[in-house]
Parts: C-alpha cells; structure tokens; sequence
C-alpha cells in the first residue's frame, strides 16, 4: 500500500472503487446464469358458424371452457362468429377469408376449433391457404367424410351424430297411432339440409306411416296458422328454426317457446337447446359435452400429438330425454318410454317418515288424506292455469310481433302513395288534408315504435348496471343539447332497457325545453337511497302539470316518452318524479332505494 503514496489523491481514492467492481465482476462470472425464457402462449381460434346469440353457441362455449378457461394466462383465444344462419353463401365465405387473411396475418395460431357445419365448410376450402399446416378439430358437424383427412391431414374431430332418427322412432313410440308429422325446418341453412336428408332416409323406412309434411316456408304467419290448425293424431318434429321469411332471428329457447305455443299436439325437437321450453323431448347428445371432447382433443394436439394420429370420433350414444310436464300436458304415457330415458320436471319419488310421523298420519289419516287431496288438485289446477297463462302469452307475443310488422308495412306503403298524390293534386284546400294524413302515419310510425319498446320493458332478467356510462352513451346520441354527466361511481338494479329511460329523458329536453340548451346528471345519497338526477336549463314543467306527465298518451309529441320510462324504473322498483321549478328547468329525479345500488366494482 506504500505504493499509493506516490500517486495523485483523485487516484488513491479511486482505488478501492475499482476494486470493488472488480470483486462484483468476478463473483457474477462464478455465479449461474439466470434464465430469462418466458414460455409461449398457445393461441386458439375458434370459429363459430353462428352467432353469438344461439343458444347452441352458449352451450359449445361452456363446454370449450371446461378445457380451455378463459383466465389461463397459457392460452390466448380468438373467437369468430359467421352468422351462418343469416348467411351462408360462397360469397360470404370469400369475403371472411378475406377479413381473416388481413386479421391473422401476424399472429401465429397453434389450434383451430370449428364448430358445426358452415364453420367446417368454411375451413374445408379455405383453411389451407389461410393458416397453413395448423391442426383443425372439428365438432357438432353432419357432413363430414373420410376423404376430407386426405386434403387436410392435419383435420380430426367429433362428427354429429344423428338426431333426427331415432327422435321419429321417439314420436312413434309415444303416439303409436300417428299419421302425421309436421315438419319445422328451415332449407335455407346450412344444417336444415342436412337434417332434411337425413329426415327423407327416415321417411323412406317407414313407408308412408306417418306422413311426413315438411314446413317449406319460413313466414312466421303462415307457420303459426299452420300449427294452430294441427289436428289429433300429429306430432310436430322441430328440427332447425332460427331465422323467418323477413329476416328475424330467433335462439333455439325462443322458436321452441313459440311452435309449441302454437301447436294443439305434441312437440318434439332435435337439440337439447330445445328442452324445457315446451317440447316433449327427443333423442339427442349433450352440446356441451360435444364441444369438451373436442376441446381435450385439441389439449392433446397443443401437448404433442399429432392431429393426424388421433382418429376421428363420434359423440356419446344419444339418450332419449323428455319433459314429464309436457308429456301430462299430451296425454303421453311415462310407461311407453324406451329403457333409459331421462325426464325432466318429473314429481319428487317416494318420500321415507320417521315412525313418529307415521302415527300421526294413521291417527288424522282421513282428515289429511282429505287435505292433500285438495292441494294436490289444486296444484294441479295452478300448474295448468300457469301453462296457460304461458301459453296465452306467448301468442300473444307473437301475434303482436307479427302485427306490428305487417302494420308498419301498411303505413310505409300508404306514405309512399301519399306522396304520388302530393306531387299530382293541384285542388285548392285538398293539401292541408294531405299535411293531416301524413301527420296521422307519421303518429301511427310512433306508436307502432313504442309498442316494440314497451314489449321489451320486463322481459329480460334485471341487471346490475353502471348509469353513468349508459348516460354518456345515450348522450353521444342526443345532438340538440349538450350532456353533462357527472354520476358518481354506482350501479343500479334495473331493467335492460334502462338506456331507453335516459335516451327519453334527454329527448324530453330537447323536445320540450323550449330554450334548453344543456342538460346535467348528477347523483347523490338521501338517507339510505341513492338519487339520481337530470335537469335542465330549459322552461321547466308547470306545477298543475307535473302530475299528468307520466301518464300516458299525455304530451304534445306522442305522449309515450316519460310513461315508458317509468314503467322500465318500476320493473325493479325505482321511481321517478319532476321536481323542478317552472321557469328555470326541469329536474327528473330518480330514486333508486336501499338494495338496488351499490358502489362500482
């Protein structure tokens, strides 16, 4: 050390510095390395045929989770739809391998999951070119051949079996005199070809008993005269329903709610997506099960094996399963049901009491066995007015859907004459009846448009929802005033249709508020309630008519506005009310009590 004597003071204090890094350096040159390999995620298309709103889609979903969950940070999904129930055709197909080509140019899929049979058509003659050498499994498909694995080697899967079938042998077993089956199906679809060749197979075997008379046309009027006029000794067969003649889209649950509504006689479908929504029952295999057994395929194809070595599978044998309900509704005996068979709503089984319990029915058995009795006829009585009441609905329901829509036709036609007849009348004072007329259909457009909404109000399950971003998406809308939302951070218990309560209000305003130029929506707490508030810079309500603006019909506009909103509030038993004062804006709160809000998540 006598050394660093002779060198500079900036030197012998740099020294130990240097000494130091050169200790840390050697120790790090000893030391492992540290492996810095992050593993790859698998990433997994899957491509639906239809879309996201068939029930069928929902059940495939939950059975690709029981393998691949949605929160494994391993796995990245990308889920495509292709609507093939609106849409099938060659240039649909060209114009999606367009949109996927560009979409997953760059990103490297490991897995293509394809459910039912457009989506396998689809994959047939685009998969190659799109995602070259990328393994494909297949599931819920009816055309599927042997030879499709010689252009795709890397294609397996679970083909579908048939449904159709052995649910006619169902029908004949249930009803053995019947002469007729009614035939729902939809030729236009993908799958409705299919199971209308696999029906005429059927047909061919029982030679003309029953008669098999197909449904060609997809107008839901013509359909529902049909069923209506079903006589005894017929069966409905529900094979594949989803879209009508204008256009309308239906889930599997909704279609089935309606024919059988419609139908005297008993209804038999070919998916479990059917059950429980007023068919007797068929013969068929679980959905979800369908799409969990391709799923563990593809697990196995990710871990290593090769999709050309794991053999093309069937699903699980079908099984009969019936609704006990319907099945009492029909008339239909239990006892003709085929070994096996799985029913649903069926009455609890044998109930085992205790000795003590026993005494006491020997003891009061005539006065109890009087009183269960009556229950039980009364019961049965609540069950079928239930039924009925359901039933009534549903024809409801549909009937309306079906009117509005021809209605609405109507009005457009006569304002398209209308018009022809303003341009060509030169008759002094006819043009003010004219300007009368055009105002009546414009009133009739109105009302026909708040029918379709007032439908809606209840009909879906409550939700919990944040208002303040419903507010700011129905603000973006409203371009007459300005918007100012400033909720605090809360959610409320409401009716689906909840944006329609603030789209009205904030057209109120600009309707009705003369100079209103913006509205404000705030939120506060009044005890243990949650208020919420809208008000606006405009005149305001006069107070002798505060009272009347909920009602409906009452208004200078259509009058349906503020009555549709508060009946939407009242489905979870918010309220509203005008508070303001006339002259300097009106004020609409609603009061959301104890219970039905709570603090954003």
């Amino acid at each position: 050390m006598n050394q660093l004597r002779h060198l500079s003071p900036w030197m012998r204090r740099g020294v130990p510095v240097i000494l130091v890094i050169l200790m840390l350096c050697s120790a790090g040159a000893a030391a492992p390395p540290v492996s810095c390999d992050v593993q790859k995620s698998d990433h997994i298309l899957i491509i639906h045929s239809y879309g996201p709103d068939m029930d069928w889609v929902g059940a495939v979903t939950d059975g690709l989770a029981r393998v691949f969950p949605a929160d494994d940070p391993d796995i990245v999904i990308y889920t495509e739809y292709m609507d093939g129930k609106l849409v099938s055709d060659s240039r649909h197909y060209e114009n999606l391998a367009a949109v996927y080509r560009h979409k997953y140019a760059s990103i490297p899929i490991d897995l293509i999951l394809v459910s039912d049979d457009d989506a396998y058509a689809f994959i047939l003659e685009y998969g190659d070119e799109l995602f070259p050498g990328v393994p494909i499994v297949f599931f819920g498909v009816s055309g599927y051949d042997p030879a499709h694995r010689e252009e795709l080697p890397n294609l397996t899967g679970v083909v579908e079996r048939t449904r159709v079938g052995p649910t006619v042998d169902l029908i004949t077993t249930l009803q053995p005199g019947v002469q007729e089956v009614y035939v729902v199906n939809d030729p236009g679809t993908t799958t409705g070809r299919f199971f209308a060749a696999e029906l005429v197979v059927k047909a061919a075997a029982y030679n003309g008993t029953p008669a098999f008379r197909a449904h060609g046309e997809t107008d839901m009027t013509v359909l529902c005269h049909d069923l209506q006029n079903l006589t005894p000794g017929t069966a409905v067969l529900l094979m594949d329903f989803n879209r009508d003649s204008d256009g309308r889209m239906y889930r599997d649950g909704e279609i089935a709610c309606i024919v059988s509504a419609w139908s005297p006689v008993p209804v038999y479908g070919i998916s479990d997506t059917f059950l429980g929504h007023g068919v007797v029952g068929g013969c068929f295999t679980d959905t979800t099960i369908q799409a969990e057994s391709a799923a563990k395929m593809g697990a196995d194809i990710l871990n290593g094996t090769p999709a050309g070595e794991i053999p093309v599978s069937a699903p699980p044998e079908g099984q009969v399963f019936v609704d006990y309900m319907e099945m009492q509704k029909h008339g239909l005996s239990v006892a003709l049901l085929p070994e096996g068979a799985v029913a649903i709503n069926q009455p609890d089984g044998e109930i085992v009491l205790p000795d003590w319990m026993l005494g006491v029915l020997i003891v009061g058995g005539g006065a109890l066995i009087a009183v269960v009795l009556v229950l039980v006829s009364s019961n049965q009585r609540i069950r079928k007015t239930k039924q009925d009441l359901h039933t009534s609905n549903q024809k409801l329901k549909t009937l309306f859907s079906v009117t509005r829509h021809d209605v609405n036709n109507q009005v457009m036609a006569a304002s398209g004459y209308l018009e022809l007849l303003s341009d060509d009348v030169t008759v002094p004072g006819v043009q003010p009846f004219i300007q009368h007329i055009r105002k009546a259909l414009q009133n009739i457009e109105e009302q026909i448009a708040f029918a379709r909404d007032y439908e809606k109000a209840g009909a879906s399950h409550p939700v919990w929802q944040n208002p303040a971003e419903i507010a700011e998406q129905m603000a973006a809308r409203q371009h007459a005033v300005s918007v100012d939302v400033a909720l605090s951070g809360i959610e409320i218990y409401a009716d689906p249709m909840l944006e329609k309560v603030f789209a009205n209000l904030f057209d109120n305003a600009a309707r009705h508020g003369e100079h209103a130029t913006r509205v404000q929506v705030t939120a506060s707490l009044r005890g243990d309630a949650q208020v919420i508030v809208v008000g606006d810079n405009g005149a305001g309500v006069p107070d002798e008519k505060k009272r009347f603006i909920f009602e409906r019909g009452y208004g200078a506009n259509t009058g349906y506005g503020l009555f549709l909103a508060s009946d939407i509030l009242a489905v979870t038993g918010l309220t509203i009310t005008e508070t303001g004062t006339y002259g300097t804006g009106a004020r609409f709160e609603i009061t959301v009590p104890k219970g039905r809000w709570r603090v954003s998540r």
